[in-house]
This record gives structure tokens, C-alpha cells and sequence, in this order.
């Protein structure tokens, strides 16, 4: 029996959700990062740790209260709630960045971690009044830093996020508005950070 569209936009909104892809992003900043191979893993480890799992079953713990983070357009609860759910998450970047700061400024994951934590800052702010898309935010954050530090090659991957537009707003997740917002911040605070740090 083949799946309905909307199962279909829960897999690519599972699959491409921005704990997923967070991570892939610091783990590839981490391997590009002047380190030795053991201390890659044991940063790549500990990012999965703390960045998928944990956040992933604090999210389930909340959803077993009944508390959602990601629910359609009309349960506005969710837009209220989700500044306070995710600040978990936000002190994880806090940590995980003040713990690199003590190796120095290591490029490329310094510069990574601190678009990251200006992108959750301003997304927390917008969360405030308005809802904006974790999920595009994560996407296209992993193309800008694949294409601003490796290879402009990469802006490519673009062509999959209208699947993940698709999905979201089949899920009744977003408008285009705010899946446009969500596209729009991570590429440009990343690139005025990288630039900063002369990376571009």
C-alpha cells in the first residue's frame, strides 16, 4: 500500500529535521577543524550525544506532558511555548561554544558555532511574535556552510528544499512566509560571520 502524502511529509520532515542536520553541521565543522583524529571522534561522539539524543528525548519527555513544539498553524500554543522549549538547546550551543573557545578561535567550527548561536538567538527573538521554519533554518544552513567553506558546488542542495517547503506546508507546519524566513537568516548571518573571520 503506497503512503499518503501526508506520511510522506512526516518522513521528509523526520529525516531533514534540524537536530539531524545541526549536528551534521558540527560534526563536518569539526572535521575540517585542526584537531587530531582522536579528539574529531570524541567530538563527533559527543555532538550526537548531546545534540540528537538528548534533545530528541527531551522533546519526547515533552510531548509526554503535552507539551508540543511542533504542531499545524492553529495550535497557537506552540508559537508561545517554543522559545522556552528550546532553550535547552540554546545553552547546549552556549557550552559547546565556550568549551571551544578554550582551544582558541578553531576554524571552521568557531565560526560555525557562533552563526549558529546568533541564528537561535534571532529565530528565539521572531519566535516571540511570529513562527519561523526550524526546519528550513537548518537545511539551508547546512548549504551555506558547505558552499561559503568547501565548495560553492553545494549551493546546489537547494534544489531540495522545495521538498522540505512541500512537506511543511502540507503538514500545515508553516506558511511560505515563514518558510521564506526561515531560508533567508542562516545564509546571510553565516556568511557576515565567515567573513568576519575571513573564511569567504
Amino acid at each position: 500500500m503506497p503512503y499518503s502524502k501526508k506520511t510522506w511529509a512526516k518522513i521528509i520532515s523526520f529525516i531533514l529535521n534540524p537536530d539531524i542536520l545541526i549536528s551534521l553541521i558540527l560534526i563536518i565543522g569539526v572535521s575540517y577543524s585542526p584537531a587530531s583524529m582522536s579528539n574529531k571522534f570524541y567530538a563527533s561522539f559527543a555532538i550526537i550525544i548531546f545534540n540528537y539524543f538528548i534533545l530528541f528525548y527531551w522533546r519526547k519527555l515533552l510531548e509526554e506532558t503535552g507539551i508540543r513544539i511542533d504542531d499545524t498553524l492553529k495550535n497557537k500554543t506552540v508559537q508561545k511555548m517554543r522559545v522556552i522549549v528550546l532553550m535547552p538547546e540554546f545553552l547546549i550551543y552556549i557550552a559547546e561554544t565556550a568549551l571551544v573557545a578554550q582551544f582558541g578561535s578553531i576554524q571552521p567550527i568557531m565560526a560555525i558555532m557562533l552563526s549558529l548561536i546568533t541564528i537561535a538567538v534571532l529565530s528565539g527573538l521572531i519566535s516571540i511574535f511570529w513562527k519561523i521554519s526550524a526546519h528550513a533554518e537548518g537545511f539551508i544552513f547546512l548549504v551555506a556552510v558547505l558552499s561559503f567553506y568547501i565548495s560553492p558546488i553545494y549551493w546546489s542542495l537547494i534544489g531540495i528544499l522545495p521538498v522540505i517547503w512541500w512537506a511543511r506546508l502540507s503538514l500545515d507546519r508553516h506558511t511560505p512566509t515563514q518558510l521564506a524566513m526561515g531560508t533567508l537568516v542562516p545564509p546571510i548571518v553565516t556568511y557576515i560571520i565567515f567573513q568576519y573571520f575571513g573564511l569567504i
